[in-house]
């Protein structure tokens, strides 16, 4: 922000905060956090509690995106702190959810706890398909396939829902078949990587590219394996320079 142009204080906070989700997007995350802790002190100092929340959360994605586990930890608390002393509930799960995602890399059980207190908090149908999504690839990762199970059920009951976000219901169809029957529907994924490239998710497109290229690997479909490896050498390239906002 050029100094000679003069702008109202909460503007310039305003201004902070939104530059901190850019930068965070471009995966600056040394400018991410600089600008976003200026954005912080100015609504800490006004008192403006809901504003002063949503500094901590991008500060806190910041950190974990910067692989600083501790700092993003002690973030997100005292975010939770804040939120528990003005009753904030709406907030609630969101952190809750960010704490568990934070403990996906160390400990699942215990990223396991935090999301299912984030789906029971969470009112939003697509807030609570992510927590589901997200316990799902815990089990998963720890291959809890009937407790993995009774969630995919859970999100079954809800995809209907016109609410609930369209990427989400893709993972949800791509996870059903692999936690009911051990088995990758090669179609869905197909489906789903049609879809993620179209809205530009490159990051998903390479998962699921690795996956179905893997499958027919397996399948002995050696041809469309080395299509699709190639494939999702392409979507990796692309991702380099890019994070989406959440994770799933």
């Amino acid at each position: 922000i050029k100094k000679d142009i003069v702008i109202p204080d909460w503007d310039e906070a305003d201004l902070n905060y939104m530059l901190g989700l850019s930068y965070m997007v471009d995966v600056n995350i040394v400018k991410a956090i600089e600008v976003t802790k200026k954005s912080l002190e100015y609504f800490k100092d006004s008192f403006l509690i809901n504003r002063s929340i949503d500094c901590y959360l991008v500060l806190g994605i910041a950190y974990k995106n910067g692989h600083l586990f501790q700092e993003a930890l002690e973030t997100f608390e005292l975010a939770l702190e804040i939120v528990e002393k003005f009753h904030l509930c709406n907030y609630k799960g969101k952190i809750l959810q960010n704490i568990g995602s934070l403990y996906s890399t160390q400990d699942s059980n215990k990223a396991i706890s935090y999301y299912k207190q984030s789906f029971e908090l969470k009112k939003d149908p697509s807030e609570k398909m992510i927590s589901i999504l997200s316990i799902i690839m815990e089990y998963h990762k720890l291959n809890e396939y009937a407790l993995a199970r009774e969630w995919v059920d859970k999100g079954m009951e809800m995809i209907n829902n016109d609410e609930i976000r369209e990427d989400l219901k893709q993972h949800l169809l791509i996870y059903q078949p692999l936690i009911l029957n051990n088995h990758i529907n090669e179609d869905t994924l197909l489906h789903a990587i049609d879809y993620f490239e179209s809205i530009k998710d490159h990051k998903n497109c390479y998962k699921y590219s690795i996956m179905l290229a893997d499958s027919f690997f397996n399948n002995g479909k050696y041809k469309s394996a080395s299509i699709h490896y190639q494939k999702a050498n392409s979507y990796m390239l692309k991702t380099l320079n890019v994070k989406t906002k959440e994770e799933i």
